[in-house]
């Protein structure tokens, strides 16, 4: 069932996230980027790179990303806006494949207001499926269903136009309760559509969508022949995604009874994806490929697959680091473009004001007002130049504070992860001698903390770009349990290490008024403090009492305690005298900025040789908030 269900997200990415009809897809991207020389900044060639950013994106979101962004550029330069709005579907397209998925449903959600606004009833449609596919990915099924709904509307006035074939083939993949009758209705429409327009990759799909439909109730028999003629017909039409779906979908039709077969079609299907530079999916390949040789009983092949996946996934977390840093890159470079095409309009209207003034000094006096003008002309300009010299100065400032207060999150709250990750590649590494079911362990926990570590980068980035746009605070109630046990987990191995436990004391019905990031920063400094001096085995405690309408929240451990000389300036930045707290003061400075700005209060609240207690106390309600 789980194969199902990562095949059901692969089907839905080919269908979803495809606008147009698409036909061999390597051949046509060369087609394309050879044409992009002829057509220079122009209506023709933003269409070009958005077209091979669409056709890029599950070979290579990376690639998807750069063609979006360079569109964006030249639609921006000449005025094209449709093109502009094209570009930032498909790098929210990009986000979304790459996990970013809050980044990618902001983006879809600018993208959708611009399309009604030029009334594109096609794309508005197209843009509720990637709303779609995005929930799906999210596990957020019923979301899915009224996003696809909303799409079968939007198209409602366009029955005809090629992009409903997708529409009706997408609700189906978004709505798995669907009896057979409705889902052959829906595929019918769409073949008769795909038809009418020539789309061949939609019809083979099709037949892969019902096949799939057969195979997630256990009729085997109706899916075989589906299989195997969508399979056929793909390799003949050169159709690479629709290979690589079939190839997967053979496999687990032939999992329970012939597991050796599974495992050389996913050979077949890690041999496609390696030439045709699927890179985003070897993981995933690779994956199924160790599952299939341990169900074949190939242990030495299972082995040499551990190796080949190791590699992807650290391959794939490198490209992942690079995406990031270029969409951050991209996202301040429009905000500068934003910012240079205000200054634009603002000159071009002091222009005219200038030129206006200076006719009527001539027309006044030729000679003694022109001088005078000439005179205050200088001295705005001057003050202008003042005016901009101190503004940029306190850019200037503040970029450097919050560049300070950036590193030291992001040094904080992934420098554990990262190293709990490296732990386990090295364990892996060096582990001939490891039992396969430990292995196997080590790469669940492996693949967890990679997640784990790619969804509080999504947190931080969403945090990074709310302070960039002023958003100081993001109040709401909390569950506090539930927030400790989060930070609980992203320390899981590094606790499992040293043998230290955590007890999490807080009562389930306890809630906090309070921004999440932020909190949740000071949640997490609090226990890796607690943990980083607490000795081998030892319990760290973490409680919580109510008291005059605010919450006491406290963090306990077994750790030397603390002196009373560094007691007095801990929470200051620049405590590094050398004793065993020295380097806790940067992160503790921002606790304490960050609780106070929530309108409460940290302290230490007894410390000892047999340990120290951390508290902090915010309101329960958004009364006392400094805002």
């Amino acid at each position: 069932m789980r194969n199902l269900k990562s095949c059901s997200r692969t089907v839905l990415a080919i269908v979803l996230f495809i606008a147009a009809t698409a036909a061999a897809q390597t051949s046509e991207i060369v087609s394309l980027q050879k044409g992009l020389a002829r057509s220079k900044d122009s209506v023709a060639y933003v269409d070009r790179l958005n077209r091979i950013g669409m056709l890029m994106h599950l070979k290579s979101p990376d690639s998807c990303v750069f063609y979006g962004m360079r569109a964006r550029a030249v639609a921006g330069r000449i005025g094209y806006l449709k093109g502009g709005t094209d570009s930032d579907n498909v790098i929210g397209i990009a986000l979304a494949l790459k996990g970013l998925n809050n980044e990618a449903l902001q983006m879809f959600g600018r993208v959708l207001q611009d399309y009604r606004r030029y009334g594109d009833s096609a794309n508005v449609a197209q843009v509720y499926m990637n709303f779609a596919s995005t929930s799906m990915q999210l596990g957020r099924e019923k979301d899915a269903i009224a996003y696809s709904r909303h799409a079968l509307r939007a198209g409602a006035s366009i029955p005809g136009d090629s992009i409903m074939g997708k529409v009706y083939t997408n609700y189906c993949i978004a709505n798995p309760r669907l009896q057979e009758d409705s889902v052959r209705y829906y595929i019918g429409r769409s073949n008769r559509i795909a038809a009418a327009h020539g789309d061949e990759e939609l019809l083979i799909g099709n037949s892969q969508v019902l096949a799939l439909f057969y195979l997630s109730r256990g009729e085997r028999a109706a899916a075989l022949p589906l299989l195997t003629t969508a399979l056929d017909q793909a390799r003949a039409a050169g159709l690479e995604r629709l290979q690589l779906i079939g190839l997967n979908l053979l496999a687990i039709y032939h999992e329970p009874k012939n597991p050796a077969l599974s495992l050389e079609l996913t050979e077949r299907q890690y041999r496609l994806a390696e030439a045709k530079g699927y890179d985003e999916l070897k993981a995933e390949v690779l994956f199924s490929m160790r599952r299939y040789a341990a169900l074949a009983g190939q242990s030495a092949k299972r082995l040499e697959i551990n190796d080949a996946l190791v590699s992807a996934l650290l391959e794939r977390q490198a490209r992942l680091g690079n995406f990031i840093g270029d969409y951050v890159s991209y996202g301040q470079l429009q905000e500068d473009y934003e910012g240079l095409e205000k200054s634009e309009k603002l000159t071009r209207r002091t222009a005219i004001v200038l030129t206006c003034l200076s006719v009527a000094g001539i027309i006044l006096s030729l000679l003694l007002l022109r001088a005078h003008l000439a005179t205050r002309r200088e001295a705005r300009q001057k003050a202008a130049i003042n005016s901009v010299v101190e503004q940029q100065n306190r850019q200037l400032r503040t970029a450097d504070q919050f560049k300070t207060r950036l590193v030291s999150i992001l040094a904080h709250d992934f420098r554990s992860p990262l190293i709990s990750t490296l732990y386990l590649i090295r364990i892996l590494k060096g582990g001939e001698a490891l039992e396969e079911e430990m292995k196997f362990d080590f790469f669940e926990k492996l693949d967890s903390e990679i997640s784990g570590l790619l969804g509080q980068f999504d947190t931080t980035l969403q945090w990074i770009r709310q302070q960039l746009q002023g958003e100081s605070l993001r109040l709401e109630q909390l569950p506090l349990r539930e927030l400790f046990q989060e930070a609980i987990k992203s320390m899981e191995v590094l606790l499992s290490a040293r043998g230290v436990s955590v007890e999490n004391l807080i009562p389930e019905d306890l809630h906090v008024h309070a921004d999440r990031e932020m909190l949740q920063f000071v949640n997490r400094n609090l226990l890796s403090n607690a943990f980083k001096f607490s000795p081998a085995g030892a319990l760290i405690t973490v409680g919580a009492l109510p008291k005059d309408g605010f919450l006491e929240v406290s963090v306990s451990d077994g750790g030397p305690g603390i002196d009373e000389h560094l007691e007095r300036r801990l929470f200051q930045i620049g405590t590094g005298d050398g004793s065993t707290h020295a380097g806790a003061g940067i992160a503790l400075s921002l606790s304490r900025e960050f609780i106070e700005a929530m309108g409460g209060t940290i302290y230490i609240k007894e410390t000892g040789p047999q340990g120290s207690t951390f508290a902090y106390s915010l309101p329960v309600s958004g009364s006392s908030i400094h805002q």
